[in-house]
This record gives structure tokens, C-alpha cells and sequence, in this order.
């Protein structure tokens, strides 16, 4: 039996990886701008999510898609936790970005990972997991813990805030940063939909997580946003 197992869907999510690396270096080209190296950062870290998925999944040992776990939430984990520090950084809150802050942000995230990282010694982030076939695919089934639960709280709590924080902010900027907002918008919403989608079971594309083929059009999105209303480019103007 052969240990890699390739689908159509393969492409889709080597894209994916391609598209957050490109978008990473695009970011980091723009230092010193506002929040340029935080968004490359983030940038960087879903393409480690996606390229960790990517490699996992298609794969068929359980030992190998073990391994790869830690990679795939190395990325997961690091995304939302750059997103956070992005925000607070580009809407011109940096003042607040104290280590104290810096460090309470990543309690969780580091305690996830180090779950993430004794998988098979606990059943607090996965209470039971095992390879299943379905539609002709081995798959990586797990039941989850309170562990993934918290983060997943976390996680959206983050995303979300980050989200609203910056559209307020970019709507209290000038006129051609505020266009940005709309698009901003869509891909906070299409992110949260696709993940929602895929950890609530209501997944059209299952068994397969959407999650990182959202990066795909977002990534898109934001090289078109960057090119087209120059962020990062043009440091927004504080406002009272």
C-alpha cells in the first residue's frame, strides 16, 4: 500500500502554501512600513499551516501524520497569535504592545502547542484519534478534548476582536485607507466561515478542511488590497 494518497484537491492546497509564502515575502519587502514584519509573519505562519495539512493528510501512516501535527499547529497557532500583534501594531495601538501584553497573548497558544507536542501522551487536547477509510482516503479521525476546545475559544475570541478592531480603525482613517475596510471584511468573514465550517461538521467539501484553502483567495485579496490602496505601504494617520 502506497503511503502518499493524492487527490485533485492536492493542487488546491500546495496553492494555498504558495500563495502565503508569496504573500509573506511581499510583506517583509515592505519593512519599515507599519506592521509589515508582524504581517509577514502571519503571512508565513499559514503557510506553514497549509504546507503541514498539505502533508500531512495526503499521507497514510499514523506516525507520519502525528509528526506532521505539531507543524500543521505550529502554523495554526502562530497565525492567529501574529494576527493579534499585527492589529495592535498597524491601527496604531503599538504603544500598547508592552511585553507584559506580548506575553499574556501567547499563554495559551504556548500551552497549546505543547499539548500539540505530547499528542500521544494525553487525552486532554484529543481524547481518542485513529485512522478510518472513508471514500477511498485514510483519514486522521479524532475526538476532541477540552484542550482543543479552549483553544478554539481563544482563537476565535482573537481573530474576531483583531477583526473589529482594525475595520474601526481603518473607518477612522483617511478616505483611501477606509476603502480598504470593505474587502478586509470579507476575508475576516471568509476565514471564520470556512473554519466554522469544517470544526462544526457543516463541510461541503469534507473530508477536507477548507481552513487553509481560504488562504488562497485571501491571500489574493490582500496582494490586490496592497497593490491597489498601498497597505502597508501608506502608514495610517492616528486619530483621536
Amino acid at each position: 500500500m502506497s503511503v502518499w494518497q493524492f487527490t485533485p484537491y492536492c493542487v488546491l492546497f500546495i496553492l494555498s502554501a504558495v500563495v502565503s509564502f508569496l504573500l509573506s515575502y511581499v510583506a517583509w519587502r515592505m519593512r519599515p512600513a507599519r506592521g509589515a514584519v508582524q504581517f509577514s509573519l502571519l503571512a508565513a505562519a499559514s503557510g506553514v499551516w497549509s504546507s503541514g495539512y498539505l502533508i500531512g493528510f495526503f499521507n497514510t501512516q499514523l506516525s507520519w501524520k502525528l509528526a506532521v501535527l505539531r507543524l500543521e499547529y505550529l502554523g495554526i497557532v502562530c497565525a492567529n497569535y501574529f494576527w493579534i500583534l499585527f492589529i495592535i501594531v498597524y491601527i496604531y495601538h503599538d504603544t500598547r504592545l508592552t511585553r507584559r501584553v506580548v506575553w499574556s497573548l501567547g499563554i495559551i497558544p504556548v500551552i497549546t502547542l505543547i499539548q500539540v507536542a505530547a499528542i500521544g501522551h494525553h487525552s486532554y487536547f484529543y481524547k481518542d484519534f485513529q485512522l478510518i477509510s472513508k471514500s477511498g482516503l485514510v483519514l486522521f479521525s479524532k475526538t476532541y478534548g477540552p484542550g482543543f476546545y479552549l483553544w478554539t475559544a481563544f482563537a476565535y475570541i482573537i481573530f474576531t476582536t483583531g477583526g473589529l478592531i482594525f475595520i474601526r480603525g481603518i473607518l477612522r482613517m483617511p478616505r483611501q485607507l477606509k476603502r480598504q475596510a470593505i474587502p478586509i471584511a470579507f476575508v475576516i468573514a471568509l476565514s471564520l466561515i470556512f473554519n466554522f465550517s469544517y470544526i462544526s461538521g457543516f463541510n461541503p467539501i469534507a473530508p477536507y478542511d477548507p481552513s487553509p484553502l481560504s488562504f488562497v483567495i485571501t491571500g489574493f485579496l490582500f496582494i490586490t488590497i496592497i497593490r491597489r490602496y498601498k497597505f502597508l505601504d501608506i502608514v495610517p494617520v492616528a486619530h483621536n
